[in-house]
């Protein structure tokens, strides 16, 4: 967790101190103004948002061609502005300029999610009043849904849609039951006098750093500007597809915790059981992103992503009893373990402004060997252990706002 947090700190101060350099650099250096017609010759122009494009200019206004192998080192389309005297700065010659396009960038998600474990039995109420047709039912905790969040932001490396991004991720979930008298109950041999009241809750923290690029796939949306520019072709033409690949580190902290109270006859405490797991670790992370556009200038988009981790870290779980007569008895468990982590999402995407995105849809993930890793025995009559699984598993709506300045 220590980690974690010297980790967020430093990228903060590497990305502050970047912004403080232009900005001095700017204040010793005049940046010439040109019109179109100045550039008109040399076969580029500034755009309205600051980028050069490669077309026809002869109509004033400044359209794109579609392509990428232009000039300014076969970035025509997105280069920002040029260097010093063009209307940029030093940082734009290593593609960390700010120029007249959004550069930074934040980002915040709305998460509506719920845990889902791969067993997790609260319970088994048995019928044996009639042994010629005796059954067990078993009765699992069911997690709801909670309001979890996420945010983030970054930094576009220049052109070609190439980005650092760091982000925070806080899922949580939670349970309850009551088993009835006469109910089998985990860690309990015999069932108790009274109910027993059950619940557990999830709490995880992630933070990633990863670095971005998209790569154009097929011809653009829009190819021919003809001698006028129309409406449809202002600006830089992209393609109808792109996939964005991404790899990075992440850091995590898992918890669990999962409580038994079992009541006596006189509704007093008669058992406490608290079982709880921790979980701090990290490790490489890598992505991949495909995205189909639609709409006049690609305004709109559906996309499917999957995200890899495989965390190396501490784990320790603990089981605390307390019993009818106060005495505690305690069991810790601790050691190195490599978590894999799995993700997926999937979800619609519409521009709002020329700065602003607005994304909706459902994810999934899935963080293997953390799930309730307990073998009881209920009762010896019974089989308490359906799935070896131990899977900790998310799913949810989200909805993400992302801004550009």
């Amino acid at each position: 967790m220590k980690c974690s947090v010297v980790i967020t700190a430093a990228l903060v101060a590497m990305l502050a101190s970047l912004t403080t350099i232009d900005r001095a650099w700017g204040q010793v250096h005049s940046y010439a103004s040109s019109d179109a017609g100045s550039f008109a010759s040399s076969g580029f122009a500034p755009g309205p948002g600051g980028e050069f494009y490669t077309g026809d200019f002869s109509s004033g206004e400044f359209c794109s061609d579609g392509s990428c192998g232009g000039t300014n080192g076969g970035c025509a389309d997105c280069w920002d502005g040029g260097g010093p005297g063009y209307g940029g700065s030093w940082l734009d010659y290593v593609g960390l300029g700010d120029g007249n396009t959004p550069r930074w960038f934040v980002t915040a998600d709305y998460l509506y999610v719920r845990a889902s474990f791969s067993e997790a039995i609260a319970y088994i109420e048995q019928n044996i009043d009639d042994p010629a047709n005796s059954f067990d039912t078993f009765h699992e905790l069911n997690f709801q849904h909670d309001s979890s969040y996420r945010f983030g932001g970054g930094y576009k490396l220049g052109c070609c849609d190439e980005e650092i991004r760091f982000m925070f991720t806080r899922m949580n979930s939670y349970a309850s039951a009551i088993a009835p008298v006469g109910s089998f109950v985990a860690y309990e041999t015999t069932s108790p006098d009274g109910p027993t009241l059950i619940d557990a809750d999830v709490d995880t923290k992630s933070f990633d750093l990863d670095y971005r690029k998209t790569i154009p796939l097929g011809g653009p949306v829009c190819t021919d500007c003809g001698d006028t520019c129309s409406d449809a072709c202002c600006g830089p033409a992209c393609p109808a597809w792109d996939i964005t690949w991404s790899g990075g580190l992440r850091f995590a902290e898992v918890d669990w915790n999962r409580n038994y109270f079992a009541v006596g006859d006189a509704f007093e405490r008669f058992r406490e059981t608290n079982s709880t797991l921790n979980f701090d670790g990290g490790g490489p992370r890598v992505g991949l992103e495909g995205r189909r556009y639609f709409g006049k200038q690609n305004w709109c988009s559906v996309f499917l992503k999957g995200d890899i981790s495989v965390l190396l870290g501490q784990m320790s779980q603990q089981v605390q009893r307390i019993d009818e007569n106060n005495f505690v008895t305690t069991q810790t468990a601790r050691g190195r373990r490599i978590i894999p982590v799995t993700e997926i999402e999937a979800g619609l995407s519409a521009k709002l402004t020329k700065r602003s995105l607005l994304s909706a849809g459902y994810l999934f993930s899935a963080w293997h060997d953390l799930g309730f890793r307990d073998q009881f025995n209920f009762a010896t009559q019974l089989e308490s252990n359906y799935d070896d699984a131990n899977i900790l598993g998310f799913d949810g709506f989200f909805a993400r706002l992302e801004f550009g300045y």
